[in-house]
């Protein structure tokens, strides 16, 4: 199956793999799905750190959702590589109040599945 350079080609991804259409679509327009658990002192009175988290999102075009659990975050973020990664490196320092001691990153395969980011009740 092939569109064009710009569509569905249905052959290999950047990095080699034979993956599914619609694996390829999004090797094609660089998005990416990455979940993250994140630990160290992050329930801080006065601190929202997901209401952060959120607006960050918001504002660089990536969806998800996030939970906080203890002194643990989790949160799936899903978006345009530049964005994901964007967010990333904006997590450690979104408040002087926080510090991370910790953060595991998974890549998982795209999905699409949000519309916006939620904050998810612990």
């Amino acid at each position: 199956m092939a569109v064009s350079d710009e569509g569905i080609d249905g052959g290999k991804c950047d990095d080699g793999r034979d993956d599914l259409i619609l694996i390829n679509v999004n090797c094609r327009l660089g998005v990416k799905r990455i979940v993250v658990r994140a630990r160290g002192e992050l329930n801080v009175p006065g601190v929202p750190i997901l209401r952060i988290l959120k607006g960050e999102a918001l504002r660089n075009s990536v969806t998800g959702e996030a939970r906080l659990e203890g002194d643990t975050l989790y949160a799936v973020l899903e978006g345009p590589d530049e964005s994901v990664e964007r967010l990333l490196k904006f997590l450690p320092m979104a408040s002087p109040a926080i510090k991370i001691r910790e953060m595991e990153i998974r890549e998982e395969d795209y999905t699409g599945k949000y519309h916006g980011f939620k904050i998810t009740p612990s």
